[in-house]
């Protein structure tokens, strides 16, 4: 069997919390509150100083990351370009054998290599590919190897280039051959 609620008596409970409850909300001490609230907010300042410090630390981890990437990404770009430029080398240096039998058939006489000599000089120019050792240029150690040495002539300087035995080459600022003089 179920008993229905009775509304006197459940009005007269509903009244009596009802009652209660203003009171216990307004009998509230401020003095009670205010430590509470002040460890609260001494609490939350620390822990936004723990966040701060945190985030202040991550932005720090988050540049020097982007740096070391940046960093790597020229180094990345810089190997390549030099990887390509000493593979250009070494392919220029294998023609210089052709260079050099171009040049003993111009000293034998044989006249029509030279436009040939001419272009693929010119070709190779292009690339960065130049020629070291010519007469009167100055001796350079770095790109002239002296196999002769003639004392100097009237208004000629000293250490001045007067023959060349072998054609030098350099390839940008690398030696592939150093001139024979």
């Amino acid at each position: 069997m179920t008993a229905e609620p009775d509304p006197d008596t459940d009005l007269e409970f509903d009244a009596a919390d009802a009652a209660e409850a203003p009171a216990a909300a307004t009998d509230v001490d401020d003095e009670a509150v205010a430590p509470t609230a002040s460890v609260d907010v001494e609490s939350l300042i620390e822990q936004l100083e723990a966040v701060t410090g945190e985030r202040d630390r991550l932005q720090d981890q988050l540049l020097r990351s982007a740096a070391d990437y940046d960093n790597l990404r020229k180094r990345a770009q810089r190997d390549q370009s030099e990887a390509g430029k000493v593979a250009i080398g070494r392919f220029v240096e294998t023609l210089l054998p052709v260079l050099d039998a171009c040049d003993a058939a111009q000293a034998s006489g044989v006249d029509e290599v030279e436009p040939i000599v001419t272009a693929l000089l010119a070709s190779l120019g292009q690339q960065g590919l130049t020629t070291v050792g010519q007469p009167g240029e100055p001796f350079d150690p770095t790109w002239h190897e002296a196999v002769l040495v003639e004392p100097a002539v009237d208004g000629q300087e000293a250490d001045t280039v007067v023959d060349v035995l072998r054609t030098g080459y350099r390839w940008e600022d690398r030696v592939l051959r150093a001139a024979m003089v």
